[in-house]
């Protein structure tokens, strides 16, 4: 494959992870940050100065949860693009992919457990316990919620 090849599957792959991220954003999940706190509210008793300390961590959360969403579908975009490629750079496309999973997977559960920490403590351990499962199958097609 020569450079030229090479550069125009790159940015393919750049437009396509772009627009997916795009559609992810609009297609999504139908709930809604409000919807989501609206639950935890009432799921897990907490009183109005917890709801709005949820609030603001998840809302200052999301956009990182967001640029990582559009990293990993791009990630995943360019291991597609490179099956076809030499063996090396497949295998430092599917790299890359993992890595970004794990940076996404651990900021994700920092970010639940910053949360959890707003609850009560017995409200905050049974949160973790329903939520952290729920995270090790996200396929970060949009961003991960509280619920």
């Amino acid at each position: 494959m020569n450079p030229r090849e090479l550069l125009k599957i790159v940015a393919t792959v750049i437009l396509a992870g772009g627009a997916a991220f795009m559609i992810a954003q609009k297609v999504g999940s139908d709930e809604s940050p409000a919807d989501e706190i609206a639950w935890l509210i009432d799921e897990f008793e907490l009183n109005a100065a917890q709801a709005e300390q949820v609030r603001e961590l998840h809302e200052a959360y999301r956009p990182i949860c967001d640029a990582h969403c559009q990293e990993v579908m791009q990630a995943q975009q360019e291991v597609e693009a490179a099956k076809n490629a030499a063996p090396e750079v497949l295998a430092a496309a599917q790299q890359e992919l993992e890595k970004l999973k794990q940076r996404c997977h651990l900021a994700t559960q920092a970010h639940l457990e910053s949360v959890a920490a707003v609850m009560p403590p017995d409200q905050g351990k049974r949160y973790l316990e329903t939520i952290t499962p729920l995270l090790s199958s996200h396929g970060h097609s949009a961003p991960f919620g509280l619920r």
